[in-house]
C-alpha cells in the first residue's frame, strides 16, 4: 500500500515536471513567434525608409494587421500598434497616426507618465482644460513621486515634457537649468530644450489636422 502511494506520488510529481516544462515551451515558442512578428514588420518599415518603398510599408502595415488580428497578448498588441503608428506617421498619413498612437496610450496601464501626458496633451488640443490640467497634474505627481526615491533620468526627461506640454516654453527651460548636472549626462540640454519644442510642434500640428473624434 506504501509503495502504491509512493509511486502515485512520483507518478504525479513527473506529470507536473511535464506539464511545466510543456507550459515553458509554449511561452518561449509565443515568444519566439512575437520577436519575429516584431522584427519582420520592423524590417519592412526600415526597407520602406531606407529605399522609400511605398509597397514594404504596406507591406508591414499589413503584416501587422494580420497579426493583430491573431494576437490576445495586451503588451504584445500595444507593440504592434506603436509600430503601425510610426510607419503612418511616416507616411505622412497623421490622421492614422493619430488613431494608432491612440489605440496605443489607452492601452497602455492608468498611471503610466506617458499616458497621462498625451491624454493631457489631447485634451489640451481639444479645449478640455479641466480634464488637461488633472491629467498633467496627475504625471507630475507620478514624476515628483518617483524623484523623491531616485534620481532617475527618464522621469527627470518626463517631468520636463510635461512641464512643457503643461505650462509652456519658460517653465521648461527653467527646469532644465535647475537640473542642468543631469540633462548633462544625456547630451546638450539646450540640443535637448530644442528637441522638446519641435516635438511640441509637431504633437500641436498632428492633433490639429487629425480628426479628434476618431
Amino acid at each position: 500500500m506504501h509503495l502504491l502511494k509512493y509511486i502515485c506520488i512520483i507518478l504525479c510529481m513527473i506529470c507536473l515536471s511535464c506539464s511545466n516544462s510543456e507550459q515553458r515551451k509554449i511561452k518561449e515558442a509565443e515568444s519566439n513567434a512575437w520577436k519575429t512578428h516584431i522584427d519582420s514588420a520592423s524590417n519592412y518599415f526600415r526597407k520602406g525608409m531606407i529605399c522609400h518603398d511605398s509597397l514594404c510599408l504596406n507591406k508591414a502595415l499589413a503584416f501587422l494587421d494580420d497579426v493583430i488580428k491573431n494576437d490576445t497578448v495586451k503588451v504584445q498588441l500595444r507593440q504592434y500598434h506603436l509600430l503601425k503608428s510610426q510607419i503612418y506617421y511616416y507616411q505622412r498619413n497623421y490622421k492614422e497616426y493619430f488613431k494608432e498612437l491612440k489605440v496605443y496610450i489607452d492601452m497602455l496601464p492608468d498611471d503610466n507618465i506617458q499616458r497621462l501626458m498625451f491624454l493631457g496633451i489631447f485634451s489640451k488640443q481639444k479645449g478640455e482644460i479641466r480634464d488637461s490640467e488633472r491629467y498633467f497634474n496627475r504625471a507630475m505627481f507620478l514624476c515628483d513621486s518617483i524623484l523623491e526615491k531616485d534620481e532617475d533620468i527618464n522621469t527627470v526627461i518626463a517631468k520636463a515634457e510635461v512641464i512643457y506640454f503643461q505650462s509652456g516654453e519658460s517653465k521648461a527651460l527653467e527646469f532644465i537649468e535647475t537640473n542642468k548636472n543631469i540633462f548633462n549626462q544625456i547630451g546638450n540640454p539646450e540640443q535637448f530644450f530644442i528637441d522638446l519644442k519641435e516635438l511640441y510642434e509637431k504633437m500641436d500640428s498632428i492633433i490639429s489636422n487629425a480628426d479628434m473624434d476618431n
